[in-house]
């Protein structure tokens, strides 16, 4: 019996290795998991992308009502002061956009209704930067007790 395993063992092909996953991409995955309702129900699909200075991913999860539903996210890093590289918040870019439209929006609106609905656009735009931020903090914190944040630029392909 033990004779016929080794036999078999032998006669089989060698198993490619399995190339190593890139830290941003695990990375990734912990702050798209942060947004997610349900983060146990994330299933990548297809290969991730990596391409200079972000990843992408396309899932799926079950949302609230448990129906499936598919999705990609991109993941965007900057190198840091330390030379590692580190996340930015989803939309930041286009919430900071967003804050500055409004703020112009409120010194030119009258004193009224105008001028109060502008402060409440400032104050929900400023209420998701700051879920957005926590959910950063988080994902970051996760990533760096498992050892993979911040990336080292040797570690990743981010930088090609």
């Amino acid at each position: 019996m033990l004779l016929a395993a080794v036999l078999l063992a032998l006669t089989l092909p060698p198993q490619a290795a399995q190339p190593a996953i890139d830290p941003s991409v695990t990375v990734c995955e912990m702050l798209v998991r942060q947004f997610l309702g349900t983060p146990d129900t994330y299933q990548p699909l297809g290969s991730p992308t990596v391409e200079r200075g972000s990843v992408t991913l396309a899932y799926s999860f079950r949302d609230a009502h448990g129906a499936t539903r598919s999705e990609s996210r991109t993941c965007t890093f900057h190198p840091g002061e330390d030379g590692r590289f580190h996340l930015e918040p989803f939309r930041r870019d286009y919430l900071q956009k967003r804050l500055t439209e409004a703020k112009a929006k409120l010194r030119a609106s009258p004193a009224g209704n105008a001028m109060q609905l502008a402060r409440s656009q400032i104050l929900d735009i400023g209420r998701e930067m700051y879920v957005q931020n926590e959910r950063l903090r988080r994902a970051e914190g996760e990533a760096a007790a498992a050892g993979l944040y911040p990336i080292a630029p040797a570690d990743t392909r981010l930088g090609e």
